[in-house]
Formats: C-alpha cells, sequence, structure tokens
C-alpha cells in the first residue's frame, strides 16, 4: 500500500486519515477474508493511492476465486 515501515510503530493519531485507511485495508486483506464490505474504500486517498488500493482489493478478489 506505500506504507513506510515506521508505521509499524506509529500511534494512529501520528498518521495521517489516508495512511491509517490504508492500514486498515492492508489490515484486513491479511486475515484473508471470505468477504470485504468496504464503503468508499478509497474517499481519503490521493489518485496513486486509490490505484494501489484498489489494485489489492481486486487482487485479493481473483485470489478467493481460485480457493
Amino acid at each position: 500500500m506505500g506504507l513506510s515501515r515506521d508505521v509499524l510503530t506509529a500511534f494512529p493519531y501520528q498518521l495521517s486519515r489516508g495512511m491509517r485507511r490504508r492500514v486498515v485495508t492492508s489490515l484486513a486483506l491479511l486475515m484473508e477474508p471470505d468477504l470485504i464490505m468496504a464503503d468508499e474504500p478509497t474517499s481519503a486517498l490521493d489518485v496513486i493511492n486509490q490505484q494501489t488500493a484498489l489494485t489489492m482489493l481486486k487482487g485479493s478478489q481473483k485470489l478467493s476465486k481460485t480457493r
């Protein structure tokens, strides 16, 4: 998602809203859920990070279809 390793030790208040959104999306994908309900998953992201987030979500969808 384009985040540095520093995010792992940062507190939520130290991250921007877009960074928090990317962290939560990444954590959700790590759990390999059967269903992800995302209401405006890219609303707080810039154009480049929107594309990254959507690509990751689409990639997880493809993975779940092959299981």
